[in-house]
């Protein structure tokens, strides 16, 4: 009938599966009849999927940046589908995924990509609802936006499809000033999360603390090597210093004894600690000297998400500094317990408002949207004071930080062997109007100033014969990323598109040094394939990354064409140095934001002038 349609999950923990449900039981107040079903219901000729008009798939995303293994032959089936087998059909999806994970929620990427390709028609805007912040903040928009879009649908009324978005609160968040100040009246009654009973229990104890491995030796994620030292063997700014953003490049030589082979296309997690003067003001707000504790976990209840932690004697300041995200935004059931440790009344009474249902609005824009961290919280609520559980229980693993490598060379047999990495500074405001830097690039560079500054003072004091030893020696722990879909085609007989702009040209940089040398060895057949690179940055003078080696590529070959935007350089001029090499103006070619518009031109318009058109 017209008050059917299709609801489909695909859940790997089951909360796709349950806002399924919730959607399914408020169905039946809109006078509309969902058939609810999971996509591993479909066998693989997919005859009943063919037969639908309207469906609503909820959908979750896997750490690693895939679907669900229960949505995995659907999507198989989907791939060997031929063109327009799903012309007759409109569908709305709502991914769920987490921002502490690369590829936040692809999942639904993935399913709304082939959707596309098989001639289905959205009818009401994707969301991508992050549960580090709280599914919530976009699912209950989403949900309450459905019933029309539904109704429209079912109605064979012209949908309205725009691009796929992540729906997020509203902008132009207030002065953190409105953090403290109540917005409903103390009669309302507020519709709060659900607390389950602690899990997390801590005893304090004079004994001294045990030496731990990071986060208590617990597997990382993607985690494709053991945890080893790299030496931070040198460091240089690859931008001007008029750049907007500074831009390191780092070299990092790892020991000989790890036998770590890395290749194009793969990254290092780099296991970068929370500031001491962040540990030691988190502890003078909730009035904790520290000390050793011990770290234990409520009998009968589940050890996931808690892996994180040391279970023997362990120093407070250390597990703080290592296994916590101290500078994340609480999440809605954080505030709620905070709640129950704030002595003063109305501080109580506005965490409670911010966590619950009734005060989504000001939590998007005191908290969500105004970065509000956990210290910012303290302050503001001065009588809330949280004991070192409630602490651990709810603060987030403090998780790794990736970067691709940049280079490549030959196996160096058991000798050390040396990896670079390119960042770009990305300062940001605080809600106090003031900038800092990210947690691992603030790191990294005070490390990289460490490493040129003692290079410095060696030069100077050579007629002192300073000793190498005396040298500040700077070692980071790193391990190798478990590369699950970025990788190059080892055939050079394949041809091969690379975008990337600004700092995103490190992956590429290693694919190309790898492809010289491949190039160089000898073959019985000989027919390379095509290379095309598209990167860009602001101003050619002042923050193009690595202008020589690229034009040293295409000179000798293993480049085939170079095409480069400058997107705010006033003195823009195109360059004839090499009919491979193109350059786009800001008006051709914003690759800045990686538009599909902006690639199609740089790519058509130096195809076009190659054969001559």
């Amino acid at each position: 009938g017209g008050d059917r349609f299709l609801l489909l999950y695909a859940s790997q923990t089951g909360q796709a599966e349950a806002i399924a449900r919730r959607i399914q039981g408020m169905s039946l107040g809109h006078n509309l009849k969902p058939d609810l079903r999971c996509v591993s219901s479909f066998d693989d000729s997919f005859k009943d999927l063919q037969t639908e008009t309207c469906i609503v798939v909820i959908v979750s995303t896997t750490d690693d940046g895939l679907v669900p293994e229960k949505a995995r032959r659907f999507l198989r089936s989907l791939r060997k589908a031929p063109d327009l087998f799903l012309s007759g059909l409109r569908y709305a999806i709502l991914g769920l995924g987490d921002t502490n994970y690369s590829n936040f929620c692809n999942g639904s990427r993935i399913l709304e990509a082939r959707f596309e390709a098989l001639g289905a028609e959205r009818f009401y805007e994707t969301g991508c609802a992050d549960d580090a912040v709280g599914l919530e903040l976009v699912v209950e928009p989403w949900i309450e936006g459905l019933w029309q879009a539904l109704r429209d649908c079912l109605g064979s009324v012209m949908a309205v499809t725009g691009k796929s978005q992540h729906i997020e609160p509203p902008l132009g968040a207030p002065a953190v000033e409105g953090l403290t100040k109540c917005c409903l009246p103390s009669s309302v009654e507020l519709t709060l999360p659900q607390l389950k009973e602690p899990t997390v229990m801590v005893e304090f104890t004079k004994e001294p603390p045990v030496e731990h491995a990071w986060q208590g030796g617990s597997s990382l994620p993607f985690q494709d090597s053991d945890v080893v030292e790299a030496t931070l063997i040198s460091a240089r700014m690859l931008t001007s210093s008029d750049a907007v953003r500074e831009t390191w490049e780092l070299t990092f030589q790892l020991p000989s004894e790890a036998k770590i082979d890395f290749k194009p296309g793969d990254s290092f997690g780099f296991l970068c600690p929370n500031r001491n003067s962040d540990v030691q003001e988190l502890m003078a707000q909730i009035g904790c000297t520290g000390g050793t504790c011990s770290i234990s976990l409520s009998p009968g209840k589940p050890s996931k998400g808690f892996e994180h932690l040391p279970k023997n004697l362990c120093d407070l300041k250390w597990v703080l500094k290592t296994c916590c995200d101290l500078r994340g935004v609480p999440k809605k059931v954080f505030l709620r317990v905070l709640a129950d440790h704030a002595s003063d009344e109305k501080d109580r009474r506005r965490l409670l408002e911010l966590s619950s249902r009734e005060g989504a609005k000001d939590y998007a824009n005191f908290v969500l949207e105004s970065r509000t961290s956990l210290f910012s919280i303290l302050t503001a609520f001065p009588s809330c004071k949280p004991s070192v559980a409630v602490l651990l229980e709810h603060l987030p693993r403090l998780m790794p930080r990736y970067y691709s490598v940049c280079n490549w060379e030959p196996a160096q047999g058991q000798g050390s062997h040396n990896f670079k990495i390119i960042y770009k500074m990305c300062p940001f405001s605080t809600p106090k109007g003031t900038k800092e830097q990210g947690l691992c690039t603030g790191w990294l560079t005070s490390l990289a100033e460490d490493v040129t500054n003692s290079k410095s003072l060696v030069k100077e004091m050579e007629n002192l014969r300073l000793a190498q030893s005396e040298q500040r020696k700077c070692v980071v722990p790193v391990y190798l990323r478990r590369n699950v879909s970025f990788r190059f085609p080892e055939s050079l007989d394949i041809p091969i598109i690379m975008i990337g702009p600004g700092s995103g040209v490190a992956p590429f940089l290693s694919y190309l040094q790898w492809r010289r040398e491949a190039m160089r060895a000898p073959r019985q057949k000989r027919h390379d394939g095509e290379t095309w690179l598209f990167t860009g940055c602001r101003h050619r003078r002042l923050d193009f990354l690595y202008e020589a080696e690229l034009e040293l590529l295409v000179r000798d070959g293993t480049l085939s064409n170079l095409v480069v935007a400058f997107s705010r350089d006033p003195e823009f001029k195109e360059t004839k140095e090499d009919p491979r090499t193109t350059v786009m103006s800001e008006h051709s070619c914003d690759l800045q934001g990686t538009k599909k518009c902006a690639v199609e031109s740089g790519f058509f318009k130096s195809r076009t002038s190659k054969i001559g058109y």
